[in-house]
C-alpha cells in the first residue's frame, strides 16, 4: 500500500472536564469552535488521572470526585488553520495548557491514484 506523507501540526489542550463555557462544557465549546473553523479534525479524550501547575492530583482517587478528570483535546491540521482557533483560546481557556508540534501524517493513498 502506498501512502501520502503531510507535514502537519498537532495541537493538544489539556483542561479539566469541570470547565465551563455558560451552560456547556469548556471541551466541546472548543470543538465545535475548531469544526466551524474548518479545523480538519479534533478528538476529545477523558483522562484517567493526572496533575497540573497547581500540584492536585485530578481524576478517580480516594481524595478527588470522579467529576474533576483531566481532558485532553487533540487536532492535527496546517498550521494556519490551527492558528485561527488561538484567539477563541485566548478568550476561553483561564485554566490548561496548550501544546503545538510538528507531526508527519501518512493517508493510504486511494487505490489507482500515483500510477
Amino acid at each position: 500500500m502506498m501512502f501520502e506523507k503531510k507535514d502537519l501540526v498537532r495541537m493538544e489542550i489539556y483542561l479539566s472536564i469541570g470547565i465551563f463555557l455558560k451552560d456547556i462544557p469548556l471541551y466541546e465549546a472548543i470543538l465545535l469552535e475548531a469544526k466551524n473553523l474548518g479545523i480538519a479534525g479534533a478528538t476529545v479524550s477523558k483522562c484517567i488521572m493526572g496533575y497540573g501547575p497547581e500540584n492536585l492530583i485530578r481524576g478517580r482517587t480516594s481524595l478527588m470526585p470522579s467529576n474533576d478528570v483531566p481532558i485532553r483535546i487533540e487536532m492535527i491540521d496546517r498550521p494556519e488553520n490551527l492558528e485561527l482557533l488561538l484567539p477563541y483560546l485566548e478568550k476561553n481557556l483561564r485554566k490548561g495548557l496548550i501544546l503545538r508540534s510538528p507531526v508527519e501524517v501518512l493517508l493510504p493513498l486511494k487505490e489507482g491514484a500515483g500510477n
